[in-house]
């Protein structure tokens, strides 16, 4: 699945299975 998140005041985008969440 596509992520695109904000952590730590960083952007991360990450394409990966629904199964797995890691930034």
């Amino acid at each position: 699945s596509l992520i695109i998140g904000e952590k730590s005041s960083v952007r991360y985008v990450t394409y990966q299975n629904d199964e797995e969440e890691e930034p």
